[in-house]
């Protein structure tokens, strides 16, 4: 099964990406060199990352246009949605006295 993405999507997820893993190396405290024998340092702030990552996609989502699918016509498509329907009364019902 192929998955089609269109150049804006995938733009945003690969800044996305950038983005988050930016972040991570930025906070990633600074590592001694090996030769030193010290013990390493922990990792970056990944929730932090993905976080920043998350509202950077969202923001570009509504920025650039993360609009519903379209036909190969270029008109949006729609689903089918439910329908509304009265029920008609085959008899009219006896009222009660």
């Amino acid at each position: 099964m192929t998955v089609h993405i269109d150049l804006v999507g995938a733009v945003i997820l690969v800044v996305g990406c950038l983005v988050a893993r930016a972040i991570y190396q930025h906070t990633r405290p600074e590592q001694p060199p090996l030769s030193a024998g010290g013990p390493r340092q922990g990792k970056g702030d990944l929730v932090g990352a993905v976080g920043a990552s998350t509202a950077v996609v969202t923001v570009l989502v509504l920025l650039l246009g993360g609009a519903a699918p379209t036909t190969p016509g270029g008109s949006p498509s729609q689903s089918p949605g439910p329908t509304a329907t009265s029920p008609t009364p085959s008899s009219p019902s006896p009222s009660r006295r």
